[in-house]
């Protein structure tokens, strides 16, 4: 094996979740640029080039190279592929709570990205490539123009070393830029930080909650709890929906039900922080303005419902519902002065909410979960409160 192969020519997977808005520019441009040549090529604009995943990417010097041949597949399909590796390099996982395309339907949210971090232009990018409608998504020639542009914008930014003089970044500009790090001098450090750092996401509403999602549905396997267990503690945007009342239909300590084992992670979490649990810092309640990401476990004894008064929570609620078993039978809504939603979406089990509360005072909605199994079952609640 040449020199060149073991040095100057890796897979950009090992970006994923450790690159810079400027690395991710360039991503966009060499892969937009490949694939507007090959449809070129092709002679038919319909056709695809290719594109699947990060994995067919390589970089060579500061270059990213798509390395598959293979047109099979549409076009629009390779721009939706392109937002899925842009999501996946800055965030580290799929989108839609980790399960890509299958995780999509017609209401599944786009992923917007906080603005403290990365720029309105990208977020907007990203969202535009994962269009569900084919139609709605954006040619390779407008990709490519949008990249040389925002890179150019960036690179103009960083010449004036006096943007970049502070020991810490201050401003968005410094962190989507600082700086160009190119794995061709970094590989052993990037391999070093891709298998021993857990996964920071800076994100708002549905990012964060796709996050939170992705390690709830992790621990359906409990050999994964130490892994779960170093992400949640980790990531300090949410809290323990601990202000909820215990309802008679759930289970007991003598009741046999498989869990995912939240609320004991939450309890591991705060017990090393202090001899008192879940007051003040982190674990307060889901109204807690400090915290607008909440998460707790529920139980229900078989073919029985149990409901919950949700109270303080103000603006366009978000609440997800997942079963420990992904088959379990259930129904779920949420009541809000008189009016009963349903679930937006509900995909492999998991059910989605969005609540349009209004900001009295006195606002608060109903949960409500009918086990409809013969079995005891549990189920993760995992809310989104903008309190605004």
């Amino acid at each position: 094996m040449s020199r060149h192969d073991t040095e100057d020519k890796i897979s950009a997977a090992v970006l994923a979740g450790y690159t810079t808005e400027l690395t991710v520019w360039r991503f966009v441009h060499d892969m937009a640029q490949t694939l507007a040549e090959r449809s070129m090529e092709k002679g038919k604009r319909e056709r695809g080039c290719g594109l699947r995943c990060l994995e067919d990417v390589w970089i060579e010097g500061k270059q990213f190279k798509l390395q598959t041949t293979d047109c099979s597949s549409q076009s629009a399909d390779d721009i939706w592929n392109l937002g899925a590796c842009v999501y996946r390099l800055l965030m580290g996982g799929e989108p839609f709570g980790g399960r890509g395309r299958e995780g999509q339907t017609p209401q599944s949210p786009l992923p917007r990205f906080n603005e403290t971090d990365y720029s309105k232009e990208l977020s907007d990018v990203v969202a535009q490539c994962l269009a569900y409608d084919a139609a709605s998504r954006p040619s390779a020639e407008a990709l490519l123009k949008k990249a040389d542009e925002m890179s150019a914008e960036l690179r103009a930014y960083v010449s004036d070393k006096s943007n970049l003089s502070a020991k810490s970044p201050i401003n968005r500009k410094r962190r989507q830029s600082t700086y160009s790090f190119w794995p061709e001098t970094m590989v052993v450090l990037i391999l070093a930080l891709f298998c021993s750092l857990p996964i920071t996401v800076h994100a708002q509403t549905d990012v964060e909650m796709e996050k939170l999602m992705n390690v709830v549905t992790m621990m359906r396997d409990q050999s994964n709890r130490s892994k779960a267990l170093s992400i949640l503690k980790n990531d300090t945007l949410w809290t323990l929906m601990d202000e909820l009342p215990c309802n008679a239909n759930e289970c007991s300590f003598s009741d046999r039900v498989s869990m995912f084992g939240v609320n004991s992670i939450a309890l591991e979490i705060a017990s090393k922080r202090g001899p008192i649990i879940n007051v003040g810092e982190r674990f307060k309640n889901s109204a807690d303005g400090k915290h607008k990401y909440s998460f707790i476990e529920l139980t229900a004894k078989a073919m029985k419902k149990i409901f919950f008064y949700v109270k303080g929570h103000r603006g366009t609620q978000q609440m997800v519902i997942i079963p420990f078993d992904s088959k379990q039978k259930y129904a779920a809504t949420v009541t809000y002065k008189g009016k009963v939603i349903t679930p937006s979406t509900k995909l492999e089990g998991i059910s989605q909410f969005t609540i349009p509360l209004d900001n009295a005072s006195d606002t608060k909605y109903k949960f409500e979960i009918f086990n409809q199994g013969a079995k005891n079952a549990s189920f993760a609640v995992i809310t989104y409160n903008p309190m605004q």
